[in-house]
C-alpha cells in the first residue's frame, strides 16, 4: 500500500486508510503494532518498477494494400513527456529522442491481411519517474520490400541512447525513403494515467500529420515490482504466490464470517471492492500474472464451493477466464510451476469428484419445480453440467487426465445412482407384513415412483443433458426398465403357480385381483408415458416392459369377476342408503339411480383401462364380459330396488293403498337405467373395438351383443313390468267398489255421469299424482296398465251383475253400461297426452265391448254373432263326426252364390249292414228377417261312408249379406231310410264373408274357394249369443223364430237312438 504507484479513479478506488482498516480487521492487529508494521516499511528505500504492456488486438485499421486490407505490426517505445508533445504539434516525420529508452526495442509480429489483428504479446519496460514519461505504439502495414520492419529487424538488438539513436535514424529513413512500408497511426498512453492495479482497454490511434487515421489498439498495462522476490519481507519459503493464496483465503473466510454475523449464509464468490482492491495491487506489484491468479481463485472458489455453497455460474466464470489465460500463458512460454500444476490438477480433480458425487444425488439436490435462494434446482443443475463440463474441456485438467471422457462419466453416474435409487424406494416401500397382497402393493407403490422420475427425467433433466450429447432419460429408462421388469415378471410368474388363491368370491382373492390390477394399471402407464416419448422422436432401447401383458393374461378373467362382483355390492349399498333427490319441483329421482349410472361407468373404464393389445378376438372376449358385468348390475339394481318395495309392503295385497315416495323414485330410476343401458356401447367404445373382430365373426358380433341385452330387457322388463302391474293389484278394490256402485246406479236407470263420477275421479286424481312425479315414458306405461285393469273390473262387474237371474238386465241397461264404458275410454285417451288407439284397443276391452254390443245388438245381429260362435265352436270340436268339402264363389254382378258340393269323408255308419247313404240339405243362414229359407238338397249316395257328389247348386244373396262375417252356408248331413225318417248324422257351416269372388258363371270352373269342415253334432244351444236370444223370445219375432227351429233341430237328433248307440264319430 505504501509503495502503490500509478494512478488511482476516484470515483471507485479504495483509500489507503481503508485498506489498511481491512487489513487489521483481517489480521485482528490492534493500531500500535499496525504503525510499527507501516512506520517500518515507510523507512524501506522505494522499490523500482518495470512498466508490463501486452499488445492484445486492432480494430477497425486502415486498409493500406490495393486489396483493401494491410499486414499490420507495431513498434512499442517509451518517450519523455516534452519529446511525444513536441512530435505530435510538429508533426515532424523524424523520430524524437526520448530521455529513457528500454534495454531492448519492442515490437509485434506481423498480422497479414486483416484489419483486425489479435497479437497477444507481452513486453516490459523498465520506468521511474512516470509523470514525465509515455508509452509510444506505432501501427505500421508490412510490404514486400525492404522499410522499417527491416530496419527494425536490423536494430532488434541496440542498446543505450546512442545505439537507440541510431536505430530511429533507421526507422525514419525507412519512413520517408522510397520504401514500400506505410505509417498506419500510433497511440500515446502518459503513463501516470495507468492506474495502480493496472488497465485494460482500447486506445485510439492518432496520425503524425494532420489527416485522420482509423482504428483502436487494446493494450493491456500494468506495473510490476522489480525484485518481487523480497518484497514480502517474509520466511523466503513463503513465496509471492504462496502469500497471495494465503491472502486470498484469509480475506474470503472474513468475508465469509461477516455475512454469517448478518444473517447471511452464502457467499457470492466475489469479493467486497477494498479486498479485491488490496489484491490486485499485491498480485501488480508482485507480478503474479493473470494465469496465476486465476489458478488460485479457481480453487478457492472451488473449496469455497463445496464449504459454502458457491453458486455454480461463479465457477463457470472464473474456468472461462482460467481457461483463456491458460492458454494464451501456454502460447507466451508461462506456465505454472510444478507445486502450483499439482495443486490446481487435484483442485480441479477434486471438484470433478464432489460435482459426480452431487450429479448422482440430483434427485434430492436439484429436485424439479423447487428453488432455493431464488435459483430454480433445475438450473442449478444446469451450472453444475456446464461447470463440469468446462473442467473436461479445460486444457490443464485434459494434460493430466488424457482418458477422462466426460459423457461416459456422466452416464456411469447416472445409472449407478439410478440403481441406488431403485433398490431406496423399494426398502421404503417394503412391506411391515409379508404376503403376496403387500408384495404385489409394494411393486406398485416402486413402479408408480419409477413413472414420476421418468416424467422428471423427461420434462425436467433431459435437455440439460442434451448439451453434454448424453440422454439422461434413455440412461435412466434402461436402468428402471431392466430393474422393474426383473422384479414384477419374477413376482407374477410366481403367482399364476399359487393359481388357488383367485377365487373371485373369497375376500383373499379379491385382495389380490385388485392390487395385481393396480400393478398392471401402474406398469401400462409406464409403458403409454414412454411410448408417448418415442412417437416425439425420443430415441429409446428396447424396452423389457413391452410384453408385460403377457404376465397379467391368466388373471384377466378374474379381475372381471371381482369387478362385477364390487359393482354389484355396490349397487346393492346404493340402493340400502337411497334418499329421493328433486330432478325437478315435482319429479323426483332416487340417489341411487345416480350411482349406479357411475357404478356401470366405472366398469366400463375399468376395461377400457385393460387396453388389452392381444388379438382382436381375445380381446372381444373380455369385451363381451364387461358388457355382460355391466347388464348384470343394472340387472340387480332391478332385483335390489323392488325386493326394497317389498320390504315396505308394497306387494301386500291388505291396507290402503296410496301412491308413495318410494314407488315413484323407483319407478324414476327404472327408467333411468334405459338411459344407462343405451350408454354402455359408448362408455365401452363398442363399435371402434369390434372394427377387426367383425372381419373374422362376421354377424356373430351383433347376435352376441342382442342376446345378451335380450336376457337383461326379459329380466328388467319382468321386474318392470311386475312392478307397475301391482299398481293396478293394489288399485283393483277400490276400482271394484265403485264400478260395482255404477253398475248398481245403472239398474235404477239413474243418469250416467252421476254414476260413473265417483269411478272417474277417483282414476283422474290417482293419475294426476302419477303424470306429476313420473317420467313421462313410465307414466304412460302405468296409464296403460291402469286401463287394462280399469276395463277388466268393469267387464267382470258386468258378468257378475248377470249372475244368478232368472233373466238377463234389460237392453237399457247395457246400453248405459256401454255408454260407461266409452267413457272411460274416451277418459283414457284423451287427446294427444293420452293412450293411442292401438293401446286402447286391448284384449278386455275388445272383449268387454264386444260383450256390451252384443247385449245392445237386435236379433238379427245376435243371431248372426251365433253363427258366428259356431264356427269358433266348429273348428274346436273334440269330436266329429267326418268332413264335407265343397267348393264355393260368389258373383258380385248376378248377386249369387256358387256351390259345389265335392264330395264328403270319413262319416259314420247310420245303417245295419255297417254302411250309410248320405246326402245334403244347405241352405244360407241367417234368413233375412222372417222370410222363408231357401233349402236344396244333393242326390242319395247309397252305401257309402266317403260319398262323391260334384253337385252345383245356386243361390240368391245380396253383396251386403254375403259381406257380414256371421252369414254362412249350413250344410246338414243326414241317412236316408226308405220305410222311416232320415237320420241326422250332423250339420257343418261354411263362412261366406271372405270367400273369392267371380265376374261370370264361368269363372267357377277354375277360380273358387276350396272349403273342408268337420261335422258336428251340437247337444244343445250353447253360448252368449244363444242365452241371449233366449231373453227375447217373448218379445223379438227374429228371436222366436230362431230358436224355435233350433230347439227342433235338436230334438230331432236326441230322438235318433240308433245315432245314439253308435260309436262312429271320430275323436
Amino acid at each position: 500500500i505504501v509503495n502503490r504507484v500509478g494512478a488511482t479513479d476516484t470515483s471507485n478506488a479504495v483509500a489507503s486508510s481503508d485498506m489498511y482498516a481491512h487489513l487489521q480487521n483481517v489480521y485482528r492487529v490492534d493500531d500500535a503494532t499496525h504503525q510499527s508494521f507501516l512506520g517500518k516499511e515507510q523507512a524501506r528505500e522505494k522499490p523500482a518498477y518495470h512498466l508490463q504492456v501486452k499488445v492484445i488486438a486492432g480494430q477497425a485499421l486502415d486498409g493500406m494494400d490495393e486489396n483493401g486490407l494491410s499486414d499490420p505490426f507495431c513498434i512499442l517505445g517509451v518517450v519523455s513527456l516534452d519529446e511525444a508533445m513536441l512530435d505530435r504539434r510538429s508533426g515532424n516525420k523524424k523520430m524524437k529522442k526520448v530521455s529513457e529508452l528500454t534495454d531492448n526495442v519492442m515490437r509485434t509480429s506481423v498480422k497479414p491481411k486483416t484489419l483486425e489483428p489479435e497479437w497477444n504479446e507481452m513486453f516490459d519496460f523498465p520506468v521511474s519517474n512516470l509523470s514525465d514519461l509515455y508509452l509510444q505504439v506505432d501501427v505500421w502495414d508490412r510490404d514486400e520490400d525492404d522499410g522499417v520492419s527491416d530496419a527494425l529487424k536490423r536494430g532488434s538488438s541496440v542498446k543505450g541512447l546512442r545505439g537507440f539513436g541510431k536505430f530511429l535514424q533507421n526507422v525514419a529513413e525507412a519512413a520517408t525513403t522510397g520504401t514500400r512500408d506505410d505509417f498506419m497511426g500510433r497511440c500515446y498512453v502518459p503513463l501516470d494515467a495507468v492506474h495502480q492495479s493496472g488497465v485494460d482497454t482500447w486506445f485510439p490511434m492518432e496520425s503524425r500529420r494532420a489527416r485522420s487515421v482509423n482504428g483502436a489498439l487494446r493494450l493491456k498495462l500494468a506495473f510490476i515490482r522489480d525484485n518481487s522476490e523480497d518484497a514480502c519481507h517474509v520466511d523466503p519459503a513463503w513465496s509471492p504466490h504462496r502469500v497471495y493464496e494465503t491472502l486470498y483465503w484469509d480475506f474470503v473466510r472474513h468475508e465469509i464470517h461477516v455475512l454469517q454475523q448478518r444473517g447471511v449464509f452464502r457467499w457470492r464468490g466475489r469479493l467486497s471492492r477494498t479486498p479485491t482492491s488490496l489484491l490486485q495491487l499485491f498480485r501488480v506489484q508482485q507480478g503474479i500474472s493473470t494465469v496465476h491468479h486465476m489458478a488460485r481463485e479457481w480453487q478457492v472458489l472451488a473449496e469455497a464451493q463445496q464449504r459454502h455453497g458457491v453458486k455454480f455460474s461463479r465457477l463457470i466464470e472464473c474456468l472461462d477466464v482460467l481457461s483463456t489465460e491458460y492458454r494464451q500463458a501456454e502460447e507466451q512460454g508461462i506456465r505454472l510451476n510444478k507445486s502450483e500444476s499439482t495443486d490446481l490438477v487435484s483442485s480441479l480433480d477434486e471438484f470433478v469428484t464432489t460435482t459426480l458425487r452431487l450429479l448422482g444425488k440430483q434427485r434430492d439436490i436439484f429436485p424439479p419445480n423447487t428453488a432455493t435462494s431464488g435459483l430454480p434446482a433445475v438450473k442449478k443443475l444446469s451450472n453444475l453440467l456446464v461447470s463440469l463440463s468446462a473442467v473436461y474441456k479445460f486444457q490443464g485438467f485434459t494434460d493430466f487426465f488424457p482418458r477422462r471422457d466426460l459423457k461416459e462419466d456422466i452416464i456411469e453416474t447416472i445409472r449407478a445412482s439410478t440403481a441406488k435409487w431403485f433398490q431406496q424406494i423399494e426398502a421404503q416401500a417394503a412391506p411391515a407384513v409379508t404376503g403376496i397382497v403387500h408384495t404385489l402393493r409394494q411393486l406398485t407403490e416402486v413402479v408408480r415412483s419409477v413413472k414420476n422420475d421418468l416424467v422428471d427425467a423427461g420434462h425436467f433433466y433431459d435437455h440439460h443433458f442434451q448439451s453434454l450429447a448424453v440422454s439422461y432419460f434413455e440412461v435412466v429408462f434402461k436402468e428402471l426398465d431392466h430393474q422393474v421388469s426383473s422384479r414384477v415378471s419374477r413376482t407374477m410368474v410366481a403367482l399364476s403357480q399359487d393359481s388357488d388363491k383367485w377365487v373371485p368370491h373369497t375376500a383373499e382373492g379379491q385382495e389380490i385381483s385388485s392390487a395385481s390390477f393396480q400393478l398392471f394399471i401402474a406398469i401400462q402407464e409406464v409403458v403409454k408415458y414412454c411410448a408417448g416419448l418415442q412417437q416425439h422422436n425420443h430415441s429409446l432401447p428396447q424396452s423389457e416392459l413391452k410384453d408385460f401383458h403377457s404376465w397379467f393374461k391368466p388373471f384377466i378373467g378374474v379381475w372381471l369377476s371381482v369387478a362385477e362382483i364390487k359393482a354389484i355390492d355396490m349397487v346393492q349399498k346404493a340402493v340400502e342408503l337411497d334418499r329421493a333427490v328433486k330432478a325437478t319441483s315435482d319429479l323426483k329421482y332416487g340417489t341411487s339411480a345416480v350411482d349406479v349410472a357411475n357404478i356401470v361407468k366405472q366398469l366400463c373404464n375399468y376395461f377400457r383401462r385393460l387396453d388389452w393389445p392381444e388379438d382382436e378376438e381375445e380381446r372381444f372376449k373380455y369385451l363381451t364380459s364387461t358388457y355382460e358385468a355391466c347388464l348384470n348390475a343394472l340387472g340387480c339394481y332391478g332385483k335390489y330396488v323392488e325386493d326394497k318395495l317389498r320390504q315396505k309392503g308394497y306387494y301386500d295385497t291388505a291396507g290402503q293403498f296410496d301412491i308413495s315416495e318410494a314407488l315413484t323414485t323407483t319407478l324414476n330410476g327404472l327408467d333411468h337405467s334405459k338411459a344407462i343401458l343405451n350408454q354402455i356401447p359408448v362408455d365401452l367404445c363398442w363399435d371402434e373395438l369390434t372394427v377387426g373382430v367383425r372381419e373374422i365373426k362376421g354377424p356373430l358380433v351383433d347376435e352376441v351383443r342382442q342376446n345378451m341385452l335380450d336376457l337383461y330387457g326379459e329380466t328388467n322388463g319382468t321386474t318392470r313390468k311386475r312392478i307397475i302391474q301391482q299398481i293396478g293389484v293394489r288399485m283393483h278394490p277400490d276400482l271394484q267398489r265403485k264400478t260395482d256402485r255404477f253398475l248398481s246406479l245403472c239398474k235404477e236407470e239413474r243418469d250416467i255421469s252421476e254414476a260413473l263420477d265417483p269411478l272417474m275421479m277417483y282414476l283422474a286424481e290417482n293419475l294426476k299424482m302419477l303424470s306429476r312425479e313420473l317420467i313421462p315414458d313410465t307414466f304412460m306405461q302405468i296409464m296403460a296398465e291402469l286401463y287394462r285393469c280399469s276395463v277388466k273390473v268393469f267387464h267382470e262387474a258386468v258378468l257378475r251383475s248377470e249372475e244368478g237371474l232368472s233373466k238377463p238386465p234389460t237392453a237399457q241397461f247395457y246400453k248405459s253400461v256401454k255408454t260407461g264404458l266409452e267413457v272411460l275410454v274416451d277418459f283414457f285417451e284423451s287427446g294427444d297426452d293420452g293412450l293411442k288407439r292401438d293401446q286402447l284397443d286391448t284384449a278386455e276391452y275388445l272383449t268387454a265391448a264386444s260383450h256390451l254390443e252384443l247385449y245392445c245388438a237386435d236379433g238379427e245381429h245376435v243371431v248372426r254373432h251365433y253363427y258366428t260362435e259356431f264356427l269358433e265352436y266348429q273348428q274346436s270340436a273334440k269330436k266329429t263326426f267326418g268332413t264335407v268339402t265343397v267348393a264355393v264363389a260368389y258373383e258380385p254382378a248376378g248377386e249369387t252364390l256358387h256351390v259345389d258340393v265335392m264330395h264328403a269323408h270319413e262319416l259314420p255308419h247310420m245303417d245295419l249292414n255297417g254302411s250309410s247313404d248320405p246326402f245334403f240339405t244347405l241352405e244360407i243362414r241367417p234368413a233375412k228377417g222372417t222370410e222363408k229359407v231357401i233349402e236344396k238338397k244333393t242326390t242319395v249316395k247309397k252305401e257309402t261312408m266317403s260319398p262323391l257328389f260334384d253337385e252345383k247348386f245356386f243361390f240368391p244373396l245380396k253383396a251386403d249379406r254375403q259381406q257380414h262375417a256371421g252369414t254362412v252356408l249350413r250344410l246338414v248331413c243326414l241317412d236316408w231310410d226308405r220305410f222311416s225318417a232320415n237320420d241326422i248324422i250332423g250339420e257343418s257351416y261354411v263362412p261366406l264373408h271372405d270367400i273369392v269372388t267371380i265376374a261370370t258363371a264361368d269363372e267357377f270352373k277354375t277360380t273358387f274357394t276350396k272349403v273342408s269342415a268337420p261335422i258336428v253334432r251340437p247337444g244343445s244351444g250353447t253360448g252368449k249369443a244363444y242365452t241371449i236370444v233366449q231373453s227375447r223370445k217373448s218379445f223379438d219375432p227374429i228371436a222366436s223364430a230362431f230358436l224355435g227351429e233350433r230347439e227342433k233341430f235338436f230334438g230331432q237328433m236326441k230322438a235318433d237312438q240308433k245315432l245314439g248307440t253308435s260309436d262312429s264319430g271320430s275323436d
